[in-house]
């Protein structure tokens, strides 16, 4: 009876820290704690690899939340630099988010700059929505295309135009 009990109690064991430790890398990337990720690794190295209920991985909410370390610490790590949610990848987060240092980091480490979200609207684009020449010029010297088109028929130029950017226009033409 005992040693059932401890099987039972294992399993349990087992599969609720399974549980806890996916949902757990969450919030160590929300928080920016590496100490915390570093552990979560140890105890299941995949788990910097999984995806949350929204399908975001670690690596595009450490984007999102500016985690810089975080955002170092899972690329070295081997995570997938080009790994997608509805909201597109890393590297497009990190235009979104205008965070130039961000994005030089992912493409030093081969983030691709043409994915997208799920209107086709990709990095590029959300610089020129954003006027943020620094972020397009980056891009563009990392052989971001500037003719895709979004689901919405539109370019980044088309999108710099849109909002009347002519800075970022030029640089788009």
């Amino acid at each position: 009876m005992a040693k059932c009990f401890i099987v039972v109690f294992s399993i349990l064991l087992i599969t609720t820290s399974h549980r806890v430790k996916s949902q757990n890398v969450f919030e160590a990337v929300r928080k920016g704690d590496t100490v915390r990720l570093e552990l979560l690794y140890k105890l299941k190295a995949d788990t910097i690899q999984s995806k949350n209920e929204n399908d975001f991985t670690p690596l595009i909410i450490a984007v999102y939340r500016n985690q810089a370390d975080v955002t170092e610490w899972l690329l070295k790590k081997g995570v997938e630099v080009n790994a997608v949610s509805p909201e597109g990848s890393a590297l497009v987060a990190a235009a979104y988010k205008g965070n130039l240092p961000l994005a030089e980091l992912l493409l030093k480490w081969k983030a691709n700059p043409d994915v997208s979200n799920t209107d086709g609207v990709t990095a590029l684009m959300f610089a020129a929505m954003s006027n943020n020449t620094e972020m397009a010029g980056l891009l563009l010297k990392h052989n971001a295309s500037k003719n895709l088109k979004s689901k919405f028929g539109k370019s980044a130029l088309d999108y710099a135009l849109m909002y009347g950017f002519e800075k970022s226009a030029a640089l788009l033409r």
